[in-house]
């Protein structure tokens, strides 16, 4: 996997995948405390204005490279997002001292996934001597020295499924996805980067030491793909390192795919359901059609291409991100999608994301139920390290955009983008120089987007401007408590908790507004203007088997289980394995491997992605899910399929629900225990 501007050892860079059993530790506030989640609204720039997106020529950003220019540098590169560099970094007051860093960043740049190619491209993409490198490994003997076993997809025409999907890239030796050897590159040097800034402020060393670092991935294989390189940059010294996976779907909290039913029938509520999602989509109905010509896509497509921009924006954004030319029509090699068509996908796309995490009023709320399971871990983190409870000095997630999105909505980013290739958010927790005690009061908090403090609409910050730069740490565990509560409070029942009133303020919002927030609490920050959802839960069933394979009801949340069927929530089925969806309307949602967000088409089932369940509907019983894993289908009647491919209940009727990997709009044959018909992926 060595590449042009790849140093030989990085080859050797070996990761070692431990499950991981995280502890959500609550925050240290009474469980009475009631969470207040309170919606500010985002800036209104051309991002999210409707006219401008629709009617611009220019793209929202770089797609073409993952080069900005130096004097350039921090402005929107969807190939390779701005992060911390030495160039940049700001370095606070010396009355303060580092004491630990969070980050998380997206995967960088890498082949698109195959549910989002062509029946059949018009160029090829080829992997030569670049892929996955999988194997097992011992402590000791003969174990401890393996061969390295590199991947390289092929097909061969011996086998009659091979023409029951489409060829997309003819002949490609690739993945759909991998990282490239050019993201590799890009790791490699956002390692490098990471290093020239933290590596004297924390001490770290040339070789990684797991006493005082910690890296985590998700068990999409990409992210384990971009910290092979990553590391090598931020550690030049070692060659092997263990990262750390929440392997099992149903507490994962870092793609995420933890079940929270509340959290998919709220998106549905303000996506699917709403005018104000559908209305961008009725507008860009002329450019959908120039766009199906070309791909041979049809207009009633069961896979989501004309339920959101996602699968076009992944399509010619991977190409362009790698030099290669916008796609032509394989009938009519005159016929090709020009760049002022693409850059109006790339504003489209971001305006979606806007909306998905930051513009709908109900899309704090989503946000703090869908990913507050990592914030509360976070939260916990900070804890430990303040108490001097763990020497861990710098912790790194590598996750995904439907991580990095519902995020950037629970921080309530100011102006929100789709995070692009190798974005990054840092925690960096501070302590006061010269003080006795460790003190909660002596901690104060940095949180860098893009290398630079983040600017968020939240009134918190100096004189509540929403900039969280060197912040009380207890302002920020306010914030958390009040939107996201405890750990018991995520997992319940919405209204189960004990809620509580608290005191009715009046607090300036950051634009200067003035306004009553109905209801806040004592000790968490003032919350200002926007909708306020008092309480918060994901309203979770567990799907379980009894051992005879009877029903159960003990009048527990556990549904029926019947006829050997697994269901959960109201019928819909959420990423990589674990059920959290429920779906409301007709229609179904599904997303892919961390990017899909907010589609439906058809009725049926709901099926959520590799971690960034945003809910995403396609065809009539049919679902797509998660990363390479059938993890949770709904097919027919009451029956689906759930983890990595092997069936977990019965499977009846039309309709598939597979895994972002290969995932589609074939069906089931349960002569074969398959699915025959198109395959296709859902995007990360």
């Amino acid at each position: 996997m060595t590449g042009e501007g790849m140093p030989k050892p990085f080859a050797m860079v070996l990761l070692r995948l431990e499950s991981a059993f995280v502890l959500v530790l609550t925050l240290g506030f009474p469980a009475s405390i009631a969470t207040n989640v309170v919606h500010f609204p985002p800036k209104s720039t051309n991002l999210n204005n409707l006219a401008f997106v629709l009617n611009g020529t220019s793209a929202p950003g770089i797609f073409d490279t993952s080069k900005t220019p130096d004097e350039e540098y921090g402005i929107y590169n969807w190939c390779n997002m701005p992060h911390v560099r030495k160039r940049e970094y700001k370095t606070p007051s010396s009355d303060f001292r580092l004491k630990y860093i969070e980050v998380i960043q997206r995967h960088h740049k890498r082949t698109p996934y195959n549910t989002n190619t062509f029946f059949k491209e018009d160029i090829s993409w080829d992997c030569n001597e670049a892929g996955p490198i999988y194997y097992g490994k011992g402590p000791d003997g003969v174990a401890s020295d393996p061969t390295v076993v590199q991947w390289s997809a092929y097909t061969d025409s011996n086998n009659p499924f091979t023409n029951t999907v489409g060829p997309g890239f003819v002949g490609s030796n690739c993945a759909f996805p991998q990282i490239t050897t050019e993201g590799l590159s890009d790791a490699f040097t956002h390692g490098t980067d990471l290093r020239s800034v933290y590596a004297s402020r924390l001490g770290l060393s040339t070789r990684l030491d797991p006493s005082t670092f910690k890296v985590r991935v998700t068990d999409n294989q990409i992210t384990s793909q971009v910290a092979g390189a990553l590391l090598h940059g931020l550690f030049p010294d070692s060659s092997q390192a263990t990262a750390l996976i929440q392997i099992n779907d149903v507490f994962d909290s870092l793609q995420p795919t933890y079940s929270c039913p509340s959290a998919n029938s709220l998106f549905s509520q303000y996506t699917t359901d709403s005018s104000n999602w559908t209305e961008h989509l009725t507008a860009a109905k002329s450019l959908y059609q120039n766009l199906d010509k070309v791909s041979g896509i049809v207009t009633q497509d069961s896979a989501g291409w004309h339920t959101s921009f996602d699968h076009y924006y992944d399509n010619m954004s991977a190409k362009q991100c790698h030099s290669k030319s916008l796609p032509c029509s394989v009938n009519d090699t005159s016929l090709c999608i020009s760049q002022a068509q693409a850059n109006t996908v790339y504003r489209l796309g971001n305006y979606e994301y806007s909306y998905y995490y930051r513009d709908a009023p109900q899309s704090t709320l989503y946000s703090a139920l869908h990913y507050g399971a990592w914030v509360l871990e976070l939260a916990g983190h900070l804890r430990q390290q303040m108490e001097g409870k763990t020497q861990v000095r710098y912790f790194h997630n590598i996750a995904h955009d439907g991580s990095m999105a519902p995020l950037l909505g629970i921080l309530q980013v100011a102006e929100m983008v789709w995070p692009g290739m190798g974005s990054e958010v840092i925690f960096e927790l501070y302590e006061k120089n010269g003080v006795a005690n460790s003190d909660s009061s002596n901690f104060f908090l940095r949180v860098l987007w893009g290398g630079q403090p983040i600017q968020t609409s939240l009134p918190l910050g100096k004189n509540k401007n929403g900039v969280l730069d060197m912040i009380p740490v207890e302002d920020f565990f306010g914030y958390v408590n009040a939107t996201i509560g405890t750990g018991s409070d995520l997992s319940s029942t919405p209204g189960t908790p004990d809620m509580g009133s608290g005191n009715t303020v009046t607090v300036t919002t950051p634009d200067g507004m003035d306004s009553n927030s109905g209801s806040t609490t004592p000790g968490t920050p003032e919350m200002g203007s926007g909708s306020s959802t008092d309480g918060i839960g994901c309203g979770n069933t567990v799907a379980v088997t009894t051992p005879d394979g009877m029903d159960s009801d003990s009048g527990s949340t556990t549904p029926d289980m019947g006829s050997g069927s697994t269901t959960d929530g109201d019928g819909s089925t959420d990423g990589d394995g674990s059920d959290s969806g429920s779906n409301s309307g007709s229609g179904s949602d599904t997303d892919g491997d961390g990017s899909d967000s907010g589609y439906n088409s058809g009725s049926g089932s709901g099926t959520d992605g590799d971690g960034s369940d945003s809910g995403y509907n396609s065809g009539s019983g049919s679902g797509t899910d998660g990363d390479g894993s059938d993890s949770g289908s709904n097919s027919g009647s009451g029956s689906s399929t759930d983890g990595d491919g092997s069936d977990s209940g019965s499977n009846s009727g039309s309709g598939s629900d597979t895994d972002s990997s290969d995932s589609g709009s074939g069906h089931y044959d349960p002569t074969c225990d398959c699915i025959i018909g198109e395959l296709t992926r859902m995007f990360d």
